[in-house]
């Protein structure tokens, strides 16, 4: 996390305060939490029936988002997506797709 948008940054230290505090990657259609836990690291892997989409925070200025989740096992986290050169993000498109 050394290499990001302070902005990004400044609001994934925010989250934290309201547990916020796994970082989830989005890989191959789901979002994968790896996170350390009593010496032993877990991997979890949730398709989009498993993921409420909480909040998202958008800094188009920089091609940058930040997209906070809650699982249905009670994980709660952020994503950061970042704009392609379509200027589109490709998580949030994902998860209005579903919606739709």
């Amino acid at each position: 996390m050394e290499n990001l948008n302070p902005q990004i940054l400044m609001k994934i230290n925010e989250l934290s305060d309201y547990g916020y505090n796994n970082n989830f990657q989005f890989e191959n259609g789901e979002l994968v939490l790896r996170k350390e836990e009593d010496d032993s690291k877990i991997e979890k892997h949730y398709v989009a029936e498993q993921v409420s989409v909480e909040a998202e925070y958008l800094y188009e200025d920089n091609g940058s988002a930040v997209i906070t989740f809650m699982t249905n096992d009670g994980e709660l986290g952020y994503a950061i997506d970042t704009m392609n050169s379509t200027g589109e993000f490709p998580l949030i498109n994902y998860f209005e797709a579903l919606e739709d």
